[in-house]
């Protein structure tokens, strides 16, 4: 027991690291103003929240998901990209010796029950049963996916090669060039077919399509019903409730509410949709 309670307490601080520490570092000028192309700054001082503007131009950013995704994802700066990726995947160096810890003593508890090592222990008892088939699957799955990652590959470095006069791609360039690819075939796909869309699929994924699919989703799974529901005043964020709510509420604010109700177990709890645009939000 006390050798699980360090494990669980390990886990716990790996975890812990992960979503409560964040990196804070600096950009020069001449990176900040990439940044700005694809995040203007009033918008990046909600994400960074803390002082992001200094006397020389350089600007903060953090090691915030969604701040470092969007930078990868949409910057066509590979300069950018790069100190991006790195800041982000270094944020937290203590983890490296927190994982050592966790898989010396993950391996010891799991020899004193028996088993050869911490992964045949927790693999024990689900459908692959053992390291060996998940290596197996794996190795098949990459001989099968091998044809389709190289002529991706190719893609990329033909992208990267047009954009930048250099078709070596390297992990921060991955993001960027991959929706690259997928606007030109969108573009592609619409030029074809004479229509203004950049997306001939979005017809079947409306709002009213996603949610009824989602609803048949968990319905169908897990048997849990998924129900619409009124949203009392106080729960709303979209409207301002001190002037003229009911007025607010008729115009048709962007609020949904959803329930949760399976039949054995009762009330699971609730989802809010807040899908559309409005004046201050992000």
């Amino acid at each position: 027991r006390e050798l699980n309670n360090v494990i669980v307490g390990l886990e716990s601080l790996f975890s812990n690291n992960i979503t409560e520490k964040t990196k804070y570092y600096n950009v020069g000028e001449e990176l900040a103003v990439e940044v700005e192309k694809v995040i203007p700054r009033h918008v990046l001082g909600q994400l960074v929240r803390r002082d992001d503007l200094s006397s020389d131009g350089s600007m903060t950013l953090s090691s915030d998901n969604l701040l470092s995704n969007t930078l990868l994802a949409h910057s066509p700066s590979p300069q950018l990209r790069k100190e991006v990726y790195l800041e982000s995947n270094t944020a937290i160096p203590e983890n490296l010796k927190v994982l050592d810890a966790l898989i010396e003593q993950r391996h010891i508890h799991s020899t004193l029950l028996g088993y050869k090592s911490y992964a045949h222990r927790v693999l024990s008892d689900r459908m692959v049963e053992n390291p060996q088939n998940v290596a197996t699957f794996l190795n098949e799955m990459e001989k099968r996916s091998r044809g389709m990652f190289e002529k991706e590959m190719e893609l990329m470095m033909k992208a990267k090669q047009y954009v930048e006069g250099d078709s070596q791609i390297q992990a921060w360039d991955v993001p960027f060039y991959s929706n690259f690819i997928k606007a030109q075939r969108q573009h592609q796909r619409s030029q074809e077919e004479g229509g203004d869309s950049d997306d001939s699929t979005q017809g079947y994924f409306t709002v009213e399509n996603s949610i009824n699919g989602m609803k048949a989703l968990v319905s169908d799974l897990f048997g849990i019903d998924m129900k619409e529901v009124e949203i009392p005043i106080e729960e709303r964020w979209d409207i301002d409730t001190t002037t003229n709510a009911q007025d607010q509420l008729a115009a048709g604010a962007g609020l949904r509410k959803f329930d949760f109700h399976h039949e054995h177990d009762g009330a699971l709890g609730s989802m809010y949709f807040d899908l559309h645009p409005r004046d201050g939000k992000f």
